[in-house]
């Protein structure tokens, strides 16, 4: 199943939109708690799970807290990461990027 398979052509644009805007005034978290978007949040939490895999998950849970938090940092483009998303990192098999990268934000070593 993809999100296209439940959100019209113009919602799915604007899923898609939304989420690669590097300074969107909407943060991922209330976009996807809309009712409207309750579909697209979990397609977005199970794509997470499949590319982050259970220790980054874990990690990404351990150091940020919620759900939300871990999924709106998982999605965002960080300075950090080359403005490059930790998602992009894990579909190109770099999760040791990103795990490295939590390390840092966890003993407060910030980019």
């Amino acid at each position: 199943m993809q999100i296209n398979d439940f959100l019209s052509r113009s919602e799915f644009k604007r899923v898609r939109h939304a989420l690669s805007q590097k300074d969107n005034k909407t943060s991922l978290e209330e976009f996807l708690s809309q009712p409207y978007y309750e579909e697209a949040n979990k397609l977005l939490t199970r794509e997470m799970g499949m590319n982050a895999g259970y220790n980054l998950l874990t990690k990404m849970k351990d150091v940020l807290g919620e759900k939300e938090k871990a999924m709106s940092w998982f999605y965002t483009p960080s300075i950090a990461l080359g403005n490059k998303r930790p998602y992009d990192y894990c579909k190109e098999n770099k999760r040791q990027l990103v795990y490295d990268e939590l390390i840092r934000i966890e003993h407060g070593l910030l980019a």
